[in-house]
């Protein structure tokens, strides 16, 4: 009776620790919002990880934009982007949650724009919102624009 015990604990444990693992697992996956009514949208997404970024945007036409006004002697300072990204994100918001024109169907953004120390992940998230203002023509920020 005793080894059937044993064998039943031991069992346990190790479903225990497949549990656990998975929870683990599960808890550092990133998660996409996706709208609610299936409508594709345009997401600027940050994945972040210990030590690098990446930024993933899909937005039809952004990257043929990005590659034609990108230029490595154009990068300002990191506190620059920082600065200005940080407005971007925070009226964009603002934007969406009035229903501003232009905006129908994007989503939030949820960025920690200080938390990012790679330049050219700030860069090409500054050049999204450009792209968004001069070549789409929808304004996002309130008041004065950088040039």
């Amino acid at each position: 009776m005793n080894v059937f015990y044993s064998q039943i604990f031991h069992t346990m444990k190790k479903l225990g620790f497949v549990i656990v693992l998975a929870l683990i697992i599960g808890a550092c996956a990133t998660q996409n919002k996706i709208s609610e009514e299936g409508k594709e949208v345009n997401v600027a997404t940050v994945v972040e990880d210990s030590t690098e970024y990446q930024i993933s945007i899909s937005d039809p036409g952004f990257d043929l934009w990005f590659l034609r006004y990108n230029n490595e002697t154009f990068y300002r300072s990191l506190s620059y982007y920082k600065s200005w990204n940080q407005r971007y994100v925070s009226d964009w918001n603002i934007r969406i949650s009035e229903h501003y024109r232009g905006f129908q169907g994007e989503t939030e953004l949820y960025i920690d724009v200080y938390s990012i120390d790679d330049v050219a992940v700030q860069h090409k998230l500054f050049y999204y919102f450009q792209f968004v203002e001069r070549h789409k023509g929808i304004k996002i920020l309130y008041g004065i624009s950088p040039r």
